[in-house]
């Protein structure tokens, strides 16, 4: 069996399966990865530990680009942050689909309400997760009532703020084995595409979980490699 450590989500496999029953409240934290020679073959752990692994998986999310710069990989991943608008209309509006404006600003009933949320202006790296009221009020209300009559009239009630794991190269998912380390990136930069296609992603880390020899994975082109070779593979409908 592989031995497997997952970096950003917790730590799993063989060896170190036993070194979490062994120690159950164990909360270590990865400083730093070890090499043997040109390849990656350890972790190092700040409560003094290390791990030998065969396949290192960064599940770091919108922070995974720190995971890999201690690989030495310039991942361009970075979380940024999205608000998401939660508003009443006095005005049935039946069967409103899904409503994605060429300007980026998108709405969608939600049960008896409405979401929406709109990329801000400037998007600036690890903002804190606190909501942009003057979003909604500068941009996403003006724009709304601009789509729709109806919304000329609403009330927010609620809103809250998430990060988006932002590829800053070509805005496309970015998933599986790299090939000048043995370090696997699960799949990242998903923003909404993404959550069409979890079965996939789950195949595909299988799949790399199972062939950590071998690296062999069906969805090369949302690889590393394409960053590499400076080939941009542009998703063109982020929201």
């Amino acid at each position: 069996m592989a031995r497997i450590l997952i970096v950003g989500g917790g730590v799993i496999g063989s060896a170190i399966a036993y070194f979490l029953v062994a120690n159950p409240d164990f909360q270590g934290e990865v400083l730093s990865f070890l090499r043997h020679g040109p390849k990656l073959a350890g972790a190092q752990l700040s409560d003094g530990e290390s791990l030998s692994f065969d396949l290192a998986i960064d599940a770091g999310g919108p922070w995974a680009a720190s995971i890999a710069q201690m690989a030495g990989i310039d991942l361009p991943v970075r979380a940024r942050r999205r608000c998401v608008f939660v508003f009443s209309c006095k005005d049935e509006i039946p069967d409103c689909p899904l409503v994605i404006d060429p300007g980026g600003l998108w709405f969608r009933p939600e049960g008896p309400m409405f979401i929406c949320g709109c990329p801000p202006a400037v998007d600036l790296d690890d903002l804190p997760l606190e909501v942009d009221y003057g979003l909604w009020d500068d941009t996403v209300w003006p724009q709304l009532a601009n789509r729709v009559k109806s919304f000329e009239a609403i009330k927010l009630q609620n809103a809250w703020a998430g990060y988006y794991e932002f590829n800053i190269f070509d805005q496309n998912a970015i998933l599986g084995r790299i090939r000048i380390a043995p370090i696997y990136i699960s799949p990242t930069a998903l923003v909404v595409m993404g959550f069409n296609r979890p079965q996939q992603w789950g195949v595909d880390l299988r799949n790399c979980w199972s062939t950590a020899a071998t690296g062999r994975w069906t969805l090369s082109e949302l690889g590393f490699d394409r960053i590499i070779a400076n080939k941009p593979l542009v998703e063109l409908n982020i929201i």
